[in-house]
Parts: C-alpha cells; sequence; structure tokens
C-alpha cells in the first residue's frame, strides 16, 4: 500500500512550512518573547516526518525532497538543542554565562583567565540583575586591554 505523489508533495509542503514556522517561534522563544517553546507545532511536524520513515516514498524526486527537508530539519534541531537551557533557570543562565566566557577568553588565548573570567563575570551579573538584557557579547584585546561589548 503506497501513498500517491499528490499527497506526498501536499506533506512535504507542510513539513517545510513547520520546519520553517517551528523555527521561528524557537528564535522568539530564545529571544525571551515567549514563553515556552513550540511543542505543539513540532510535534506536527514529527508526525510526518515519521510518517514518511513508515511509508516509503518511491518518487526519487519526492524521496529527495524529504531527504533535503529532513536535513534541514536535523540541522535547526541542533542548534535548538544547543541553545534550549538558556531560559530553563537561573543557575542554568549563570553557567551558560560562565562557559561563553571561558569559550571566548579561550579563542583570545588568554591562559590563566581564573582572574579575568570572574571579573568579567561578576560585572555582566550586576547588569543582567540592574534588568538589562544580555544577549551576546563580545571580549576584544585592544591596546593590551580587556574590552567587554554587550550587544
Amino acid at each position: 500500500m503506497g501513498i500517491d505523489d499528490k499527497t506526498i508533495i501536499r506533506d512535504l509542503h507542510r513539513l517545510g512550512q513547520l520546519i520553517d514556522m517551528v523555527n521561528f517561534e524557537y528564535n522568539l522563544y530564545f529571544k525571551g518573547e515567549i514563553d515556552r517553546p513550540p511543542t505543539m507545532n513540532e510535534s506536527l511536524l514529527k508526525g510526518i516526518i515519521n510518517k514518511y520513515r513508515v511509508y516509503q516514498i518511491t518518487t526519487p524526486y519526492l524521496r529527495n525532497e524529504y531527504n533535503n527537508l529532513i536535513t534541514k530539519y536535523h540541522s535547526f534541531k541542533s542548534r535548538w538543542k544547543q541553545h534550549a537551557t538558556p531560559f530553563n533557570s537561573k543557575d542554568d543562565n549563570e553557567k551558560q554565562l560562565g562557559r561563553q566566557i571561558e569559550e571566548k577568553l579561550g579563542a583570545l588565548g588568554v591562559k590563566n583567565s581564573d582572574q579575568l573570567k570572574e571579573l568579567i563575570y561578576n560585572k555582566l551579573i550586576r547588569l543582567i540583575e540592574e534588568g538589562n538584557k544580555i544577549d551576546d557579547f563580545d571580549i576584544i584585546i585592544k591596546d593590551n586591554k580587556i574590552e567587554v561589548n554587550i550587544k
């Protein structure tokens, strides 16, 4: 028992729309503009994916379209998982902030950065507690001085 090509085309179109919609909603979630991740739309998306794990697509063009959409989904999904922790709890946010500082200092080649990390960390935490929203920041060495640019 197979599925006709018109149904597959309709499902693949819907799958593409859902991937883009879920990605858009995750971006809003990560910015803090919505309270929870888009689990309902993601469930619909997974339903279509699972449907075609059971029913094989025999038309080569449609199979290729499906595989391209799955690749797109998995690339977004890995990014969603990577950024999923920032809004879980205050402790998670602080741990992630510490990791980001370590990574950025490491990328600059700064060694024995514990004191520097602590200074930057405390300054950023104070700014956050004062109500400032820090989406991202850069650490720059300029004239043998370290600057933190907040975005």
